[in-house]
């Protein structure tokens, strides 16, 4: 026995539908990148499943109004984004929030191990009857903190903002350099300077994460 019953629910969509029992793992995995939408978990999968022809691994799903508790083959899995709750009763693997998964190439699975460890406020269940009890109280928890979201700080507006500004101003300063060594030492100047507040930054922001929300991790793509 080797699929199950996967159940997909983020604050807007429930989709639900039977996939191989090593995909349920790699979505597991794929929770690392802190997705709050399917899309953006689907996104995530393809570190460790690779795509074929754009095709959806969900493609078959069925979106619904309430999860499918009706077990298929193996088991069955529900990952919660809203919640984030992992939950399963399951023979073929038990989820973990840290752990391994072998890559898959979209033709097979391959002997590439990808590690991966989830933030600390991800609970896992091994009761689909105790998830359903939890589901509401967590969301409420949820949405009574914000999340800090360091997207917004890497890759938003604050960083764009700085890049130009640091242009302008050495563009002003360096306007009466003439000669290709002065223009090759800006362009150094200024590629180092952006370097070196982008990794200011990035340890501050993972500093305020740690703070706040505990041991968790922040999984930041460069």
């Amino acid at each position: 026995m080797s699929e199950i019953k996967l159940n997909l629910i983020d604050t807007q969509n429930i989709l639900h539908g039977t996939i191989h029992g090593s995909v349920a793992d790699a979505v597991v995995a794929a929770l690392s990148a802190e997705p709050e939408t399917i899309a953006e978990l689907q996104a995530a999968l393809e570190r460790y499943i690779k795509p074929i022809d754009k095709a959806s691994p969900f493609a078959l799903f069925h979106a619904d109004s309430r999860i499918d508790e009706r077990p298929w083959d193996a088991g069955i899995v529900v990952v919660d984004l809203a919640a984030r709750i992992v939950a399963s009763e399951s023979t073929y693997s038990q989820p973990a929030p840290q752990g391994q998964v072998d890559y898959h190439n979209g033709v097979s699975a391959t002997d590439i191990p990808v590690l991966y460890r989830l933030r600390d406020d991800w609970l896992f269940l091994d009761s689909i009857r105790q998830y359903e009890c939890l589901r509401e109280q967590r969301c409420r928890e949820r949405a009574a903190t914000s999340p800090l979201d360091v997207r917004a700080v890497l890759y938003g507006r604050p960083l764009l903002e700085f890049i130009v500004r640091e242009c302008l101003a050495l563009n002003y300063r360096n306007r009466e350099r003439p000669g290709q060594r002065r223009r090759e030492g800006r362009d150094q100047s200024l590629s180092s300077r952006t370097y070196r507040y982008w990794h200011q930054h990035r340890r501050l922001v993972n500093k305020q994460v740690r703070t706040t929300r505990g041991s968790g991790w922040v999984s930041i793509d460069l």
